[in-house]
C-alpha cells in the first residue's frame, strides 16, 4: 500500500470474539483529527479502527502500547486487546484478572506476549491471545516483563529482581538488590542489567543469579534502562546525569551531566542518543562522543522517531510537534482533539494513538516511507 488511507473496525458481538459485547461510544463517527489539519502538516491517518469495549461496565481504554507486529491495548475491565500494527484488525482480547489488578506493561518476545498482574506472570500466543504461560511469583512485578533469552526478568518494589526461565521453571534465579526496583531492566551482551531506587545499576549473565558488575549513580534511577545504537547501556538517573556503561565491565564511556533530574527512558536511533529531562527539556547527544548537539524546551514526551522527525507531545499545550533532527526547531504542531493516548514506538516513526472510548490510530508523516511487513 503506497498512499495512506483510513479503515474503520467493526466488530459484531455474535462473532463470539469477546465478552458482553460491543461498545458504541459517543462520537464515533467525529473526526480523530481534523483532516485540514492533517493536511497542513503533511500527515495522514494511514489506519483507524475501533476497539471491541464493554459499553455496558462502561469499560476504556487505559493505555496502549506498540510492539514488533501488534498494538496492545489494556482496559478498565483489566482486560487486554492486541490489533495488527500494519492494518488495525482486530486480533483478540483477553480477560488478565478482576478489575482494578492494574497489570504491568506489556513485554513481547518472539511470539509471546508476557505480562505481570498481581503475583502471576502469564504468557499468551501473539498469534491467538491463546494462554501459554502462567506462573505464581513471590513478589509482584514492579516493571515491564523483559524476555532475555529463555527467561523473563522484572523487578519488585521489595528490592526482589527476578529471571524466570519460563521453559524451565528450575532454572529461575533472583537477586535481592535492598531498594524497590521500578525501571525496566534492560538485555545487552549476554546479560540482564537492572537498576534500583538507591541507583545502585547490576549486570548479572542472563542464566545466573551472581552479578559480574555493579555501579553506582548518585541517585535513584526511576527511568527504564537502553540500549544505545552501538550496544552502551543508557542509564538516566535523578543525579542529573545520563551514563552511557559498557555492558561487559560497566565502565563509563561517558555521561551527560544536565543539571536537571532525568526520569525518562533514553531513545537511542543512529548516531543520536535523546534524553528528557524532568523540566522538559529535550537533549540530542552524540552517541560517539556523548557531546550535546542541541536542546528543545518544552516537551512533555517522546511518542516516535522518523527518519525525518523526533515526533513528541508537548508541555505547555496539548499539541503533536515535529522537531527537526538537525537542531531541534518545531518544524509543524498539530492539535490531536481527541486523541489522548500515546504508545512509545521504538519501532519506527509511526504515531499510535487511542481515545479512551476505543478508536486507535495510526498516524504517518507523507514524506516518510514505511515497513509494510506486518512483523515490522
Amino acid at each position: 500500500m503506497n498512499r495512506p488511507m483510513r479503515m474503520a473496525l467493526w466488530v459484531l458481538a455474535g462473532a463470539g470474539l469477546l465478552i458482553g459485547g460491543c461498545a458504541g461510544p459517543s462520537g464515533r463517527d467525529e473526526e480523530l483529527v481534523s483532516g485540514d489539519v492533517l493536511a497542513s502538516t503533511g500527515t495522514s491517518i494511514f489506519w483507524e479502527a475501533s476497539l471491541p469495549l464493554d459499553e455496558k461496565a462502561d469499560e476504556t481504554v487505559r493505555d496502549i502500547y506498540r510492539e514488533a507486529g501488534r498494538i496492545y491495548a489494556q482496559t478498565s475491565e483489566n482486560r487486554m486487546l492486541a490489533l495488527d500494527a500494519h492494518s488495525g484488525h482486530f486480533l483478540w482480547a483477553v480477560n488478565l484478572g478482576e478489575k482494578g489488578q492494574w497489570p504491568t506493561p506489556v513485554g513481547q518476545h518472539g511470539g509471546m506476549v508476557y505480562v505481570g498482574v498481581l503475583h502471576r506472570l502469564m504468557g499468551f500466543s501473539i498469534e491467538d491471545g491463546l494462554k501459554v504461560y502462567e506462573r505464581e511469583v513471590e513478589h509482584a512485578p514492579s516493571t515491564r516483563p523483559v524476555p532475555c533469552g529463555e527467561y523473563v526478568c522484572f523487578g519488585s518494589h521489595q528490592g526482589w529482581f527476578r529471571a524466570v526461565n519460563v521453559a524451565d521453571n528450575s532454572l529461575s534465579w533472583d537477586r535481592l538488590t535492598h531498594s524497590d526496583i521500578v525501571a525496566d531492566p534492560v538485555c545487552a551482551a549476554g546479560m540482564v542489567l537492572f537498576a534500583n531506587l538507591d541507583g545502585r545499576v547490576f549486570a548479572s549473565k542472563d542464566n545466573m543469579r551472581s552479578i559480574v558488575w555493579e555501579f553506582p549513580a548518585r541517585e535513584a534511577v526511576t527511568a527504564d534502562l537502553a540500549r544505545s545504537t552501538s550496544g552502551l547501556v543508557l542509564v538516566a538517573s535523578r543525579d542529573y546525569t545520563l551514563y552511557a556503561l559498557n555492558p561487559r565491565g560497566g565502565e563509563v564511556a561517558w555521561q551527560v551531566d544536565s543539571g536537571d533530574p532525568m526520569t525518562h527512558k533514553p531513545w537511542s536511533v543512529g548516531e543520536r542518543v535523546y534524553c528528557l529531562k524532568e523540566d522538559g527539556e529535550l537533549l540530542a547527544v552524540d552517541e560517539t562522543s556523548g557531546e550535546t548537539v542541541w536542546t528543545a524546551p518544552g516537551i512533555q514526551r517522546v511518542v516516535a522517531i522518523s527518519p525525518v522527525s523526533i515526533l513528541a507531545l508537548s508541555r505547555d499545550v496539548d499539541r503533536i510537534v515535529a522537531l527537526s533532527p538537525e537542531d531541534g526547531t518545531v518544524k509543524w504542531a498539530l492539535h490531536p482533539d481527541r486523541l489522548q493516548l500515546f504508545a512509545r514506538n521504538e519501532i519506527d516513526g509511526q504515531i499510535f494513538a487511542a481515545t479512551a472510548d476505543g478508536r486507535v490510530a495510526c498516524l504517518r508523516e507523507d514524506k516518510v516511507e514505511y515497513s509494510e511487513a506486518a512483523g515490522d
